[in-house]
């Protein structure tokens, strides 16, 4: 039930590293992700990997975020930018969210 929450309280509290990553995007850099400059729609792929990242962080809880993410081929920097796509699009963080509750209530 801990882990449940805890991987819960993980997709549903934005971290401290995309919030900032948000307030310091420029203005000029959000309009062209709105205009398809790279902020296009999040693919069942991307979920997974952001899933996957979590999900080995909760099997091996030594694992830090770096470690996790190079496990599914990205660097921080890209989990981190996976994770703010994620995150602007609501589908896909329900998505995300639902798999990663799914996947916690299976393993108590």
């Amino acid at each position: 039930a801990l882990a449940a929450a805890l991987i819960a309280a993980c997709v549903l509290v934005p971290s401290a590293h995309a919030a900032r990553a948000r307030a310091d995007r420029p203005a000029l850099e959000l309009a062209q992700d709105g205009a398809g400059g790279g902020g296009g729609e999040v693919s069942p792929a991307q979920i997974g990997q952001y899933v996957a990242v979590y999900q080995a962080m909760r099997h091996n809880r030594s694992l830090t975020v770096a470690q996790a993410a190079q496990g599914q081929g990205l660097t921080l920097d890209q989990f981190r930018a996976l994770e703010l796509k994620i995150e602007r699009d609501d589908a896909a963080r329900e998505q995300a969210r639902d798999e990663l509750q799914s996947a916690a209530a299976g393993k108590k």
